[in-house]
């Protein structure tokens, strides 16, 4: 019997070592495992030459990424530059106390590199100059607009920012932009499917300590997901879209807010022979807005119009990151369609 216990005693410490030590050299000679998406995103923005934007995203497991706080980038390094985020990750030169003064009426934008301002200062933003434009009425100095707009960001970081970050601003309007990133095709499987992809990939909660646990479970998670998809998709389809909105949506009126959709406008929209064109996720987000009754603010109709006599290149970087000039107008047209939804504004 005594022979039995030693032997066990000895098998017992002779995988606590091998353990051990396979634990020890993961943690000091293998990196840590970044999410798949940060990855694929990382080298979205390589090829397009927009490396300076990595050095100031940080992997997050939820997220897939996030803005690292209190980031600069030099002024020459255009389209990216200047001030980038505060010390809570968001585009603002102020920390937002999370204690909303009283009186105070917040507005909280969530979208991608639209919003957070693609090509201009953090100043010259829609948001920034919304803010602007409601300081120069007395009534309405109460009113804090809040950018959390993340570059590269699809609904469905969208959605998951405000419900782990976002709600905590306690904003009284959220306002939502995506559509943008959310076609994008980068692999076989979609943000939702990344994401339980992540949670397949987490070790047993006794476990979750370990690294060498982590990474064993990552190579078993990869390698199932592989061999049961097998073709291309957005990160996003048309149905997933109207799910996140929904979801996003749902989650703000629970919180005591209300919920707001922006429809962005492309070149395409404004100076294209056909005026009555839209994305299928544009087309979402009036389809959603009809059945729910939802508040949108269409900034295609009246930037056609205001369009006139303009230039695409005075309006738009490219395809649809628009120029100060169109901020200035962008930030116009929500002032006034604010007010027509909500008319105790």
């Amino acid at each position: 019997m005594k022979t039995i216990v030693e032997k066990l005693v000895l098998v017992l410490c002779t995988f606590i070592f091998i353990f051990g030590s396979a634990e020890l050299f993961c943690r000091f000679f293998v990196p840590e495992e970044l999410p798949i998406r940060f990855e694929q995103d990382k080298a979205e923005l390589q090829q397009m030459d927009l490396s300076q934007l990595a050095s100031v995203l940080a992997p997050d497991d939820l997220l897939f990424w996030r803005l690292k706080p209190e980031q600069h980038l030099p002024e020459n390094s255009w389209p990216f530059f200047g001030l980038i985020s505060n010390g809570q990750g968001i585009r603002e030169d102020t920390f937002i106390s999370l204690v909303k003064p009283a009186r105070e009426l917040r507005i909280l934008f969530l979208g991608d590199s639209c919003t957070f301002g693609y090509g201009v200062r953090h100043t010259e933003t829609f948001v920034a100059l919304l803010q602007r434009n409601l300081n120069k009425k007395k009534r309405l100095s109460g009113i804090k607009c809040i950018n959390a707009g993340v570059p590269g960001y699809s609904a469905f970081q969208g959605r998951r920012y405000y419900e782990t970050e976002g709600y905590r601003f306690a904003p009284d309007l959220v306002v939502a932009c995506f559509g943008w990133n959310d076609g994008s095709v980068w692999d076989d499987m979609s943000d939702f499917e990344h994401d339980r992809l992540r949670m397949e990939m987490l070790p047993p909660r006794g476990l979750r300590w370990s690294r060498l646990c982590h990474l064993v479970m990552k190579r078993l998670a990869v390698t199932q997901s592989r061999s049961r998809n097998g073709s291309s998709r957005p990160r996003l389809n048309a149905m997933e879209f109207l799910e996140t909105i929904h979801q996003l949506h749902a989650s703000v009126r629970r919180d005591g807010g209300e919920f707001v959709l922006l429809v962005w406008p492309y070149r395409a929209n404004l100076f294209a022979k056909d005026p009555s064109v839209r994305t299928i996720y544009q087309k979402a987000m009036y389809e959603y807005a009809i059945t729910t009754d939802c508040p949108i603010i269409d900034l295609i109709p009246a930037l056609q119009v205001s369009a006139g006599g303009a230039r695409p290149d005075d309006l738009f970087f490219d395809q649809g990151h628009a120029t100060p000039a169109l901020h200035e107008r962008i930030a116009n047209k929500i002032l006034k369609s604010l007010f027509d939804a909500f008319p105790d504004f």
